[in-house]
C-alpha cells in the first residue's frame, strides 16, 4: 500500500500548485464556481446594491445556512470581501458570516534563460579613394629598328612616325578620354541619387561618403529570479435567519 501513495501524494501537490498559480487575475463573478449550496429551497437573488452584513461569529439569532464559499486566489483582501458579498446576494442571503480570511506568502524562484540582443551602429565609410587603372600601356607602332635603345615597352618612342598611323593613334586615344569622361560622369551621377536617398543623414552627405549599418551583439547571462506570491484564503457561511 505504501507505494501506492506516492503518486497520490505527488500528483495532490501538482494540483495546488498548479491551483496556486493559475487562478490569478480572477473576477468577482467568477468566484460563483467555489459556492456550494446547502439549501434544497432557491432564494430569489437580490440586488447589488442590497446591503449585506459580514459578520465575524454566527448570530444568536436563529438562522439556517444555505450555502458555503471557500476558495483561495492571489486577489487582494479587499477582493475576498467583494466575492463574499457577491455570492450572498446570488445566494440571496441575509448576511455572510466570515469563519477565516488569512493571508498567506509563498516563495517562488524561476530560471531565466541566457539571450543575445543585437543593436544597430551606423558609421560611415569612406569611399573617395578611385580604383586605380591598372591597365599596361600599349606600346606605339615602330618600324624595326627604329626604337630608342634603353626605352622599355611600356614607353617605347619611335623616331619615325607614319601619318596614318598617328592619325588611328590620335582617334583613339580621343574614343579612350571620351570613355573615361563617360564613366567619371555615371560615377557622379551615382553619388549623387544615393546622397539624395540618405535623407536621414543630413549634413553628412559629402562626396564620396557612404553608410554601414553593423548589429552589434550583446550577451545576457542567465540567472535565478526570485520573488514572492501573495495568496488570500477565505471561508465563508451564508445564512438566513428563520422565525420571521
Amino acid at each position: 500500500m505504501l507505494p501506492m501513495k506516492f503518486p497520490l501524494l505527488f500528483s495532490s501537490l501538482a494540483s495546488a500548485l498548479a491551483l496556486m498559480f493559475l487562478t490569478g487575475c480572477e473576477t468577482v463573478s467568477s468566484t460563483r464556481q467555489h459556492y456550494r449550496n446547502y439549501s434544497s429551497v432557491a432564494y430569489p437573488k437580490k440586488s447589488a446594491d442590497a446591503p449585506m452584513p459580514l459578520l465575524e461569529r454566527r448570530p444568536s439569532r436563529p438562522h439556517e445556512v444555505i450555502g458555503r464559499l471557500k476558495f483561495d486566489s492571489q486577489e487582494s483582501e479587499a477582493f475576498m470581501y467583494r466575492a463574499v458579498e457577491y455570492n450572498a446576494r446570488e445566494a440571496g442571503a441575509d448576511a455572510a458570516v466570515i469563519l477565516e480570511l488569512r493571508r498567506t506568502e509563498h516563495p517562488w524562484e524561476r530560471w531565466v534563460p541566457p539571450s543575445t540582443t543585437y543593436t544597430p551602429v551606423t558609421t560611415t565609410l569612406s569611399q573617395q579613394t578611385r580604383p586605380v587603372d591598372r591597365r599596361t600601356p600599349r606600346p606605339g607602332i615602330c618600324e624595326p629598328g627604329e626604337e630608342l635603345s634603353g626605352a622599355t615597352p611600356a614607353t617605347r618612342i619611335c623616331r619615325k612616325d607614319d601619318k596614318e598611323d598617328k592619325e588611328k593613334r590620335e582617334e583613339k586615344k580621343k574614343k579612350e578620354r571620351d570613355k573615361e569622361r563617360k564613366k567619371d560622369k555615371d560615377e557622379d551621377r551615382e553619388k549623387k541619387r544615393r546622397r539624395d536617398r540618405r535623407h536621414d543623414h543630413d549634413g553628412d552627405c559629402d562626396r564620396g561618403v557612404d553608410y554601414v549599418t553593423t548589429w552589434v551583439p550583446e550577451y545576457h547571462p542567465g540567472y535565478m529570479e526570485h520573488g514572492v506570491a501573495v495568496r488570500h484564503w477565505v471561508d465563508a457561511l451564508m445564512i438566513r435567519y428563520t422565525g420571521r
